[in-house]
């Protein structure tokens, strides 16, 4: 009797591996395994690092102050009034290849704002300190190279100090200064 039970489950195995179901079930088993492991990886254990990547590239910080109302005296002459503002600020996140692009992008953007009547001013990092010296207002040495790697107009910070000396990394508050001064005078 027994040997009769194993000849049945013998044969019912026997069919079974020499369908092709049974071939095309594993396939689909293996491929189901292979789908909710990896959904298992990307879910689970590295969501947290993709959400965030998400957010980041998706989030634009847009800060609007309130308005203070108008300041009248005791006569009702007005004292200060309120006149909308718009903030253009500019950040190289390295979107453009090339020079050309983004100087392209920089000129259709001063063509708007000129189109609006609006004056255009860039954030010159000098100051004078209480000693009345000329120093930069970075407030570290990696903001420093970054105002004279754009006062230069090159690409990294690492460009500065050429070999040819035309862009020193060690350039005085008051150089810059000067220098800016003569370029702007010039025109």
């Amino acid at each position: 009797m027994f040997s009769d039970f194993l000849e049945i489950i013998k044969e019912f195995f026997r069919k079974l591996l020499s369908s092709r179901m049974t071939a095309l079930g594993v396939i689909f088993v293996c491929m189901f395994i292979t789908l909710v492991s990896h959904l298992f990886r990307l879910q689970i254990i590295e969501g947290e690092s993709h959400l965030k990547e998400y957010i980041q590239k998706t989030e634009k910080l847009v800060t609007t102050p309130g308005t203070r109302g108008n300041i009248y005296d005791k006569n009702g002459n007005v004292l200060a009034y309120n006149k909308l503002a718009y903030v253009v600020t500019i950040q190289d996140t390295g979107k453009y290849r090339r020079s050309a692009e983004k100087n392209a992008m920089l000129l259709q953007l001063v063509e708007i704002l000129d189109r609006h009547q609006v004056n255009v001013e860039g954030k010159f990092e000098v100051a004078i300190n209480s000693n009345g010296e000329m120093v930069y207002t970075a407030s570290n040495e990696t903001g420093r190279r970054r105002f004279l790697r754009d006062y230069y107009g090159l690409k990294s910070v690492d460009d500065l100090d050429s070999p040819d000396g035309k862009t020193p990394a060690a350039l005085s508050a008051r150089e810059a200064f000067e220098r800016k001064k003569n370029v702007l005078w010039a025109r």
